[in-house]
Formats: structure tokens, sequence, C-alpha cells
């Protein structure tokens, strides 16, 4: 996991929450790590949170809430925000069909009433799954108290703004406080630019590059580009058309070879 940890926990149960909270409390002291939690007594606060752009790393998750239930909110989680990154734990007490399960993509499932060790196994679990497996690169950063995480491949583009970085993501935007120069540092080994000193961006966004100004896919935002960055940005954009190019032509073959051989039978 990463250095700072994000669980939620959404149960309409209060004692449940309790329970749930202390032991991952316990936990933290016990593996000398930092973590941060957050509690959700219904799935519609669950969810809310997520769409203002709230990340977490695992997820305990109550099948049975009231309104909107836990497996409703998990394919919501799964299919609409793509958040294929965190580790969903279900909790229940009722025997559930095991096709709709499957298809929120869960790590494990708790029942109730539970044990601390279930719990403890859980977490332990989720930790060996990051350690192991190679994990989707996110950006993280802080506002206020709270921490947010993005994927990167989900990132346009940075733009400095009265003190401020303003992150603009395929989810939307919001403000922290940042250097352009600082964002940079931690992206420097994916393809983010700067075409200015107020902006970074992620190149794989970029649609069309002209020597005066970058657009973006999708976006109306005509970025600036200063004449000091302007060899570094054609050389990144020569590159990026030649790997485009590349991948056009080999699926290209692939489909001729296919053709060829339904040819052939």
């Amino acid at each position: 996991m990463s250095s700072r940890i994000r669980i939620g926990i959404c149960d309409d149960d209060i004692k449940t929450c309790e329970i749930l909270n202390e032991t991952i409390i316990s936990y933290e002291k016990l593996m000398q790590l930092q973590i941060d939690v957050m509690i959700f007594y219904s799935g519609e606060t669950l969810l809310k949170e997520l769409m203002q752009g709230e990340y977490f790393d695992v997820l305990f998750l109550d099948i049975r809430l009231e309104s909107l239930d836990g497996l409703s909110v998990s394919l919501k989680i799964r299919w609409e925000m793509q958040h294929n990154f965190t580790h969903i734990f279900f909790i229940t007490a009722y025997k559930q069909d095991t096709r709709d399960i499957l298809r929120a993509r869960p790590i494990g499932l708790i029942t109730k009433p539970f044990k601390k060790k279930d719990i403890y196994k859980a977490l332990v679990m989720s930790n060996e799954l990051t350690e192991t497996m190679e994990k989707e690169k996110c950006f993280e950063y802080r506002v206020q108290s709270t921490y947010y995480k993005v994927p990167i491949k989900e990132i346009y583009y940075f733009q400095k703004y009265k003190g401020k970085v303003i992150i603009i993501t395929k989810r939307g935007k919001q403000e922290f406080y940042a250097t352009i120069e600082n964002v940079y540092q931690e992206l420097k080994d994916f393809d983010f630019i700067c075409p200015d000193r107020s902006f970074l961006v992620n190149f794989a966004y970029v649609e069309s590059f002209n020597g005066q100004s970058l657009n973006i896919y999708g976006m109306p935002d005509v970025l600036p580009v200063a004449r000091s960055r302007f060899a570094a940005l054609e050389a990144m954009w020569k590159k990026h058309r030649l790997l485009k190019y590349n991948k056009n032509k080999n699926l290209f073959k692939s489909n001729d070879n296919k053709h060829n051989k339904g040819g052939e039978n």
C-alpha cells in the first residue's frame, strides 16, 4: 500500500462501524502504518464523496444497506466510476446471489458477526495484493485535511492559479495548494510536460500541436506554448505521432493476417 492508506467503512449499523473503526485503529498501531478512516451510514453519502473525488484503497461495504444497497454501490464504483484499484470487502449476514457479487469484483466476503481476526486478515490480504501486484499509478494530493487519489491516466493537465494548482481530470477539476514545479517532480517519470510556467500537461491527451499552442482531446482548452519549450514539445509530439503510427500499422497487419487466414480456410 501507499504510505498513507485510505479506508472507507459503509454500514447503516452504528455499532458495526464502531467495531470496524476500532479494529482498524488497533491494526494501524500494530503494523505502524498511517491509516485514514472515513465512515458512511448510507450508500448515497459514500457515492457522493466518491463523485467529488474521494478515493479509498480499501472499502468495507455492507451489502444490505437501506435505499441504495451495497451491491448497487459497488457496481457503480466498478463500472461507472471505473475504480478498479479499490479493494472492496463485502460485509453481510445473508446469502447473496454469487453472480451479482462476482460482477462487483470484491476481494473478499466477511460474514456477520465477524471477529477481530477476520478484519485483520482482510487488511493483510489487501496489503499483500498491493505489494505483489502492479497497481495502477495514481497522483495523490490534499485539500485541507482530506487526501485524494486520481489515476494518472485520468489527468488531462494541471494549471497554476493564484498560489494554488488546479487539477483537470475526466471527473472534473479541483484546487489544492502546491506548485507546478513540485507536481512535475512527482510526475517527471511519466509523459507530462510544461508548455509554459503555468501548465503541466499529460501528453497522452494532446490532440494537436502547432508550435504556439496545444489542444486537448475532447476539450475546448487551448494551452499556450512558450518559445523556450518549443523544442522539447516538438520532440515529444513527433515521438507520440510515431508511436501512434506504429500502433495503427501493427493493428492493420494483425487484421490482414486474420483476413488471409480466413481466406485460406
